[in-house]
């Protein structure tokens, strides 16, 4: 037998494969895993830098949002209105987030790998709306400038939560918290970008020479008053007494000029270079492959849409009750939002502009805070507990607020952050939730927004008008009726949703009956 006969056959006469042979394949398999592994870190890489990017651009959402409600005093005055009319501004917002909301969802879906430069355009749009707000000299262009907002509000909603979900799929639980944890975030800091930039009241007591005041009905008078040596007041006296040299008692003494337009800027900036970033994503041709690898869809026209194949009456049904969720829930974040400053200024409280802008941060920290722990719990915990636990407490709290907070200071303190931390977790944990049943595409995030823009644009308008003629208490019986409805909401969804199935066990089962059967 040849030395190669033997080499091959070996010493036993049996046939062997050739050591070169078996290095080679051995170093063949060494690189197939290599690649393997590295393909694999590349995608981890890819898909927390994106969530930390999400993460950001909600932060910017927060901020943007958040600044509204210290503002909303000084924005009156500026525009010389009331609460009324600025609320009915807001309320024009929730109409641009509505259309925002449907048109980038369904264009994120056909065109998957567009969706970084969907969300730089959309918050480059956002900067210049925030920026010019407080220039603005009626009311009509504040509310085109929140329709404007709103349009691109809507936009990133859709792509950013719908991008988040496909990239995780069911290990989206705790990335679509952060997510939300990052508009918390931010809807804490803005009012303290805002709070040194505010205009301050004083009420005092004066007395003028009323004159010939006997002889007329009603009579105005104009007075410059130094309230010390460097601040001036100008104010307005109506009075109809027949008696010289009576004391008034003037509410309305502006002893500090609005200066709101800094926080604007400073706020758009931001906004800006986390668009500019997303642009530069987008022409970065590895990343948006990786983007659309992560993110693909698989229909092109909305009656195509995976969630209309499988149980379309249960999915409809699902579908429908968030859209009353999110509803609700955006008709109290929208309240509260905008109108806790100014009812915890207007009420028996007592509370003066800084102390309610206090509350206002100690609020959207909790918020916050609420959203980062309850996050934790639902990586490790079945999210409908999560829901459950978070709606409850949370009306509970309403209810606390609602009729015992009125003029106690420690109840709002504590009940307001109280709230704040059961409710600041009920956006996601819904997205989380409605995951685990119906797939969440971009259309399916843009449904929820409509209900979102529905909910917002009641809460800004009801929430300012019964302010305006019933008292600052009255807005609170609103909120308090809509936690109510989600309570009763959640319920229905849930009774749904455990007779359709949760889709991400179902799957699982499926993979693991494939790999025994082979």
């Amino acid at each position: 037998m040849s030395h190669v006969e033997e080499t091959a056959f070996g010493r036993s006469g049996r046939w062997s494969v050739p050591q070169c042979q078996l290095n080679e394949e051995t170093a063949a398999g060494r690189d197939d895993k290599d690649a393997q592994g590295t393909t694999t870190r590349r995608a981890v890489r890819f898909k927390v830098s994106k969530s930390v990017c999400l993460i950001v651009t909600w932060f910017c959402m927060g901020l943007y949002s958040g600044i509204t409600g210290p503002t909303v005093p000084d924005l009156g005055e500026r525009l010389h209105t009331d609460y009324d009319s600025v609320g009915f501004a807001m309320a024009f917002r929730s109409i641009g987030k509505m259309l925002g909301s449907l048109t980038c969802g369904y264009l994120r879906d056909r065109f998957s790998s567009k969706g970084d430069l969907l969300l730089g355009v959309a918050l480059a749009v956002v900067s210049v709306s925030v920026v010019t707000k407080p220039w603005v000299p009626t009311v009509s262009l504040l509310a085109f400038l929140f329709f404007v907002e709103g349009f691109s509000h809507g936009g990133i909603n859709s792509v950013g939560n719908s991008m988040c979900v496909l990239m995780w799929k069911e290990n989206a639980a705790l990335p679509v918290h952060l997510l939300h944890f990052g508009y918390g975030l931010g809807a804490l800091v803005s009012p303290l970008i805002a709070r040194p930039f505010l205009s301050q009241h004083q009420t005092i007591n004066v007395t003028v020479d009323s004159g010939n005041a006997s002889n007329i009905g009603y009579y105005g008078y104009r007075k410059n008053l130094t309230l010390d040596s460097n601040v001036t007041a100008e104010f307005n006296l109506t009075f109809s007494n027949h008696t010289a040299n009576e004391t008034f008692k003037e509410e309305d003494i502006i002893i500090k000029e609005s200066l709101i337009e800094i926080p604007y800027a400073i706020v758009s900036g931001f906004i800006l270079l986390i668009g500019m970033a997303y642009v530069g994503f987008f022409f970065h041709k590895p990343f948006r492959k990786l983007t659309a690898r992560f993110g693909s869809s698989s229909y092109s026209k909305p009656c195509d849409a995976p969630f209309l194949k499988d149980r379309p009456k249960s999915a409809v049904s699902i579908l429908a009750l968030f859209f009353l969720y999110y509803m609700m829930t955006t008709a109290i974040d929208r309240a509260l939002g905008s109108f806790l400053f100014t009812y915890a200024v207007e009420s028996n409280t007592g509370f003066t502009k800084s102390e309610a802008a206090y509350l206002n941060t100690g609020f959207y920290a909790c918020y916050a805070g609420g959203r980062a722990i309850m996050g934790l719990l639902a990586h490790k915990l079945p999210v409908k507990y999560i829901l459950f636990s978070e709606v409850y407490l949370m009306a509970g709290c309403s209810a606390i607020i609602t009729f015992y907070g009125y003029d106690k200071r420690l109840i709002l303190w504590i009940f307001s952050c109280s709230l704040a931390f059961f409710f600041g977790p009920i956006y996601p944990s819904g997205v989380a939730w409605v995951d685990r049943y119906v797939p969440l595409y971009g259309l399916v995030v843009a449904i929820f927004d409509v209900g979102n823009g529905v909910g917002a644009f009641v809460s800004n308008w009801m929430s300012g008008y019964l302010i305006s003629n019933l008292g600052p208490r009255s807005f609170l019986y609103f909120t308090f009726s809509a936690a109510g409805i989600l309570c009763l909401t959640i319920i229905i969804a849930q009774i749904i949703g455990n007779n359709r199935g949760d889709r991400h066990t179902a799957d699982k089962q499926e993979t693991t009956g494939e790999s025994k059967e082979k």
